[in-house]
């Protein structure tokens, strides 16, 4: 993790709402300095908003259908090389499951989240409780983390809202009217978000001095490189010359062990001989002219000794530049030392770095995990979460009758999707009600039974109220 949290944003939004809410969270962080990058999900084939009424109710098979989703398209792209310290999961609902387009985003780039830790938020008109589940078993199955839950909804009543969001939805308009509230998420409810927002922005740990650059590791090792290079030349000449010398040097130890053995021949005349001593004079002449000539350089080595003392010149020249260095290595020889004193301590650092990465991230999550639960990032209504939970599992048995009765437009299929309307209004209209009598009848087992189901997709079970 970097200095300061990167943080990925996955959202699609049909309305716009819940981009709102999305903001609401992310421009408190974005200010206090942390990397947020927004990375908007669009469906190949939109779905059109206000919704025709036919597509409205139609859709409803797919969104229960494990393998109902659609292709997408990922603006920027997912990158494979993607190093986000926290990802936002931000989802409508559709019929309490996660939209479409969101769910095909997990099973399209699981590589977004796998290993992350993740943020599921959700703005929606109350009911988000079957939806956050699924997503926080679909992330779990891509190998993501899912930390906890920011739910922004409606907060008029549920009769009100189910007015409110069909006219917005169906119509296109949401403002107040009709004498019934502004549909949606409010401004109190931003509010809220957005100070949520702010207290996330203060886990960012203190600015400290910029992590080592990869790019300043190469160039330390390049400049030791070109040093080191430079001086493969001066070396390679020395190595020459003291094997020019050394051979020269020979040939001079054999000349000079014949001169012994010939000075000892003459240094005593055999026996046999003694009678032509006199004789000897002419000889020992020559034998003087002889040493004469090898105290100079023998004729047949005067083209060594010619040589020789060139390359012992320049023996000498070179071993005096290598005690020094050469003019042209200078500056390289100046940076050498510090090169090589920057580039282990930049090693340790990205060691260090690679040690602690895995720990800051966790250190990160678990903050991100108390925050949500300090401030009640999820408020949680017990009979409507019931109701949501129950109606959740019946809504997927409704999906596979549907879908078993045809292609969408077939004529049992329409039927069947009419009949699966009437049940919804019945179930709004008699069902809630009936929840809510269950939960006054029997609280305590009620709201337990309702806390259990929830406590994987809400931070703190002790913070979330009625």
């Amino acid at each position: 993790m970097g200095a300061q949290p990167r943080v990925r944003v996955y959202w699609y939004s049909q309305t716009g709402q819940l981009l709102e809410s999305v903001c609401a969270v992310t421009d408190p962080l974005e200010k206090a300095g942390w990397d947020v990058r927004k990375v908007e999900i669009r469906p190949r084939e939109p779905f059109a908003f206000p919704w025709p009424l036919r597509r409205f109710f139609g859709v409803f098979p797919a969104c229960v259908d494990p393998d109902g989703a659609p292709g997408i398209t990922v603006r920027p792209p997912v990158a494979e090389d993607d190093d986000a310290d926290l990802v936002v999961f931000a989802f409508p609902v559709w019929y309490l499951a996660p939209a479409l387009p969101m769910r095909a985003l997990i099973d399209a780039e699981p590589q977004a989240f796998e290993g992350r830790a993740v943020i599921g938020l959700v703005a929606c008109r109350n009911m988000w409780y079957s939806a956050a589940l699924e997503v926080q078993r679909l992330l779990g199955a891509a190998g993501g983390r899912y930390v906890g839950t920011i739910a922004a909804v409606d907060t008029a009543s549920a009769a009100v809202t189910f007015v409110t969001q069909l006219r917005w939805l169906l119509a296109g308009r949401r403002e107040a009217s009709w004498g019934f509230s502004r549909a949606g998420v409010g401004n109190d409810e931003l509010d809220r978000l957005a100070l949520l927002g702010e207290r996330l922005a203060q886990l960012a740990p203190a600015q400290s001095e910029p992590a080592p650059q990869q790019g300043d590791l190469a160039s330390a090792q390049g400049v030791l490189a070109s040093a080191q290079g430079d001086l493969a030349p001066q070396q390679g000449d020395l190595a020459s010359a003291q094997g020019v010398l050394a051979s020269a040097q020979g040939d001079l130890a054999s000349q000079q062990g014949e001169l012994a053995r010939a000075q000892s021949d003459l240094a005593s005349v055999p026996p046999h001989l003694a009678s032509q001593q006199g004789d000897l004079a002419p000889a020992q002449g020559e034998l003087a002219r002889a040493q004469s000539d090898l105290a100079s350089v023998p004729p047949h080595l005067a083209p060594q000794q010619g040589d020789l003392a060139p390359v012992q010149g320049e023996l000498a020249s070179q071993q005096g530049d290598l005690a020094s260095v050469p003019p042209h290595l200078a500056p390289q020889q100046g940076d050498l030392a510090p090169a090589q004193d920057e580039l282990a301590s930049q090693q340790g650092e990205f060691v260090s770095r690679a040690v602690g990465e895995e720990a800051l991230e966790e250190v990160l999550a678990e903050g991100v995990r108390a925050v949500l639960a300090a401030h009640d990032a999820a408020p949680v209504h017990y009979a409507l979460a019931a109701a949501d939970l129950l109606a959740g599992k019946v809504f997927r048995v409704w999906g596979r009758v549907i879908r078993a009765a045809g292609r969408r437009g077939e004529a049992q299929r329409a039927a069947l999707t009419g009949v699966f309307v009437l049940w919804l209004t019945g179930a709004v209209l008699a069902g809630l009600p009936a929840v809510a009598v269950a939960r006054v009848l029997v609280r305590a087992g009620f709201d337990a039974a309702v806390a259990r189901r929830l406590a994987p997709v809400v931070a703190a079970l002790t913070e979330v109220r009625s």
